[in-house]
Order: structure tokens, then sequence, then C-alpha cells
């Protein structure tokens, strides 16, 4: 059987996960490595669709949007002497070399980012973070050096977003091994409830495949963006579930 068949039996049949509890671990390792890659497949496309936009967004801002503008000693300078608001695709642009505003002034927007006279700052989802030029050393910049600056980081963003993608894969398979390892500790006590004496390492087996429906419902809800309440609680509880009808299956040795 393979692994696509392995993935559409484990989401509706506790009996045919019980069967493959006899499987080599290779094989499972196998298998939660792909279901890993299904899960994040929904986040990776979003968050790359994101910063992309953002960083495009950012490009057109620098470009086409703020006036000319320096940024040396740790201030921002311009010949534009006046608190200023652009809208650009939604995202407000707040640009400001007098110190008559601060990041705060952002809060009074959804989605906005600020130029103030000695901070860069940027406010999404009621957070704001702020970058204060002095933390740049003593690095100059201007509209033309920021743009060239811009043009590099939109050519490398490829790579960056490969190597973002990659990173999240690695660290959700571990997570996987850590929580299947978990399950197979809670399966010594589901199978003394069942009434069944099964080695470890075939519990783990079976918590690999139990997780199926679980990362596969939340995986479908992401992609369609719909928020799941207690997410981690619908994990763990399916989970188990599963687990446990999945050991119930197993004969009882004579």
């Amino acid at each position: 059987m393979n692994i696509i068949q392995q993935w559409t039996k484990s989401l509706y049949s506790p009996k045919d996960i019980a069967r493959f509890r006899f499987q080599g671990i290779g094989k499972t390792i196998l298998y939660v490595f792909v279901l890993t890659l299904l899960s994040i497949i929904p986040s990776s496309i979003y968050n790359s669709i994101d910063i992309v936009k953002a960083v495009n967004d950012f490009d057109e801002i620098i470009d086409t949007t703020l006036p000319s503008f320096t940024i040396k000693d740790h201030k921002l300078s311009s010949p534009v002497q006046e608190p200023t608001v652009y809208n650009v695709n939604g995202t407000y642009v707040l640009f400001d070399p007098t110190g008559e505003w601060t990041a705060d002034e952002l809060d009074k927007y959804s989605n906005s980012i600020g130029f103030f006279s000695t901070e860069i700052a940027y406010h999404s989802n009621n957070y704001t973070q702020a970058l204060q030029y002095e933390m740049l050393g003593d690095l100059i910049l201007t509209k033309e050096t920021l743009t060239e600056y811009m043009d590099t980081f939109s050519d490398i963003l490829p790579i960056l977003l490969s190597l973002i993608i990659l990173a999240s894969y690695l660290f959700s398979a571990g997570i996987k091994f850590l929580e299947i390892s978990i399950f197979a500790l809670f399966g010594l006590t589901l199978s003394s409830m069942a009434k069944k004496t099964i080695e470890y390492r075939r519990l783990w087996v079976l918590s690999a495949y139990s997780i199926t429906l679980a990362v596969t419902f939340l995986m479908a809800m992401d992609l369609f963006k719909v928020n799941v309440i207690a997410p981690y609680f619908v994990y763990w509880f399916v989970t188990l579930s599963i687990l446990y009808l999945s050991l119930k299956e197993i004969p009882v040795k004579k």
C-alpha cells in the first residue's frame, strides 16, 4: 500500500490504522515527513503572498510616493517640512521629518507605516514595531539608495522565501515527531483501557497514522481561511480518539 492509499485509509478507518502497526519504522517516518509537508502548504502559500505583497508595496512607497529624504546622523531630513499622510493600496504612509509625530500616531490606522524624525515604524493587526535610526549606525540612507537596496532585496526574495519555507518545514516536522512520541505514551494508557498489550514502537506507528484526520482537517481549514476554535484541542482530541479506536481493533492475545 502506497503513501496516498495509507493517507486515504487513515482518514476514516481505525481498522486499517491498526493493521499498519507492523509496518517498518522507516516507511512510517517517511509518511510523517509527507504529512508534515502537506500540513504547511496553506500557510506557506499565504505567508509567501503576504511577504511578496509587503515588499512590493514598500518598494512602491519608496519609489513613487515619498518625497526626497536623507537619513543621516540618526535623523530624517527632507525638503517637505510638514507631517503628511499618503494612501498606497490601502496602506497608510505617515511621513514626518519634523518630530511632531511618533510611532503612536500609527495606532489611528489599521495598516500603516511611518517614517518619523528618529525612527521608522510599522503597524498591523494592533501591533506596532519600531526601528530607531541609531540602530543603523553610521549608514547614510537616501531615497535613491533605499530604492537600490529594495531592488536587490526583491532579486533575492525567492531564495529567502525558499529558506523560510524549508526552516518552517523542518521545525514543523520536529514538532510532529515530538507530538507522535507523546501520543504513543498516551497510547500505553489507552491500550491498558482497551485491555491490550502493545509495544511502544507499535504505538508510535499507530500514533503517526492517527494524526492524519486532524492534520488534514486543520490543513483544509487553513487553506479556506476558516477560523477553528481551539485548534490544538481539536487536534489532540481527534488524534487520541482515533488512536483509541484503532487500539480497539487489535485482537486480544489468547
